[in-house]
């Protein structure tokens, strides 16, 4: 069974498929697409609103998961996925060291260390 987050998250992503001209959409294999369509959400409805770039669509995190998966197998160079990688792993880290800091994870450490 599929995850809640992840069949609103096929709504989402569909929405953003019919966005693209034929050629690309068709450089995605239609076993995917099918996937989606039937795993996602009967009773939930997303619409692209016309007047917003993609950024500002407040697309689940799942959904922009999918997407920039879909980007990177189907539409994008070696280059270009390199940089995202990197971006990516940059952006995991600065987000554990921001968790480091938030629940001072050394504390922990320090009582492991201290026991007899």
């Amino acid at each position: 069974m599929i995850s809640n987050c992840y069949s609103k998250a096929y709504v989402e992503v569909l929405e953003c498929l019919k966005l693209l001209d034929e050629e690309e959409y068709k450089k995605i294999p239609i076993e995917i697409i099918e996937y989606f369509d039937n795993n996602k959400d009967p009773n939930y409805t997303f619409k692209i609103r016309n007047n917003k770039n993609i950024m500002e669509q407040k697309l689940s995190i799942e959904a922009n998961s999918i997407n920039l998966y879909l980007y990177m197998k189907y539409f994008s160079t070696e280059n270009i996925n390199n940089k995202i990688n990197k971006k990516l792993i940059e952006n995991e880290k600065q987000y554990q060291e921001m968790i480091k800091s938030k629940y001072n994870t050394n504390l922990f450490k320090n009582k492991k260390n201290n026991k007899p």
